[in-house]
């Protein structure tokens, strides 16, 4: 069980586990200096699945500057099929080294995203799920999307994903409808408003 502290910054959020253990998550954007840490991310994630949402394609790098280098360019002037977008990672303020997740925040929506991606896309470290901390991760990612002053989030997930619908659902998100991707997989689509 969680106790949230409702402590919520844009920046950071402190969460209260059982047995009083305190865990403020930070929301930044990666640096160099996290290279090693973005290694075990994507090394852990892509042991249970061959895509990891959220993180700018960060499974197809081989090189860590390469993707660094790709999602510095995705901000300011993105390949004509993508969006602009900003790249995050949210950190234990205790262990800054260490990866609890990866969120990335899409500054417009193309087709493609207005109908199956949305706006927000994040993925949690595999040993740190099902702690509170998708919830938390969400609700910094929708601090920054109102810090670019967007008013009315699109976040979606795949109708099978039951722990991504709670975690939409507690930070606010209305269902709107379900949608069946290119690939048939059925696709919840919430907004939130800001």
């Amino acid at each position: 069980m969680v106790i949230i502290n409702l402590l919520i910054q844009t920046t950071s959020v402190s969460i209260i586990s059982e047995g009083m253990i305190k865990m403020t998550l930070q929301i930044r954007k990666p640096a160099e200096t996290d290279k090693m840490a973005l290694i075990d991310f994507r090394e852990a994630c892509l042991k249970m699945s061959t895509q990891i949402p959220g993180t700018s394609e960060l499974a197809q790098y081989s090189q860590i500057d390469d993707w660094l280098t790709a999602i510095g360019k995705n901000e300011v002037d993105p390949a004509p099929q993508l969006v602009p977008s900003i790249q995050y990672v949210i950190v234990d303020d205790q262990q800054p080294n260490v990866i609890i997740g990866m969120l990335n925040l899409r500054l417009e929506l193309n087709d493609y995203l207005m109908n199956f991606g949305g706006h927000i896309g994040y993925a949690i470290h595999p040993n740190q799920r099902r702690r509170g901390n998708g919830t938390q991760m969400l609700a910094l990612g929708l601090g920054k999307a109102s810090d670019y002053q967007l008013q009315h989030v699109l976040i979606t997930c795949a109708e099978s994903n039951i722990g991504s619908a709670r975690v939409i659902e507690k930070n606010g998100g209305i269902l709107e409808d379900k949608r069946l991707d290119p690939a048939d997989k059925l696709i919840r689509r919430y907004w939130i408003d800001l």
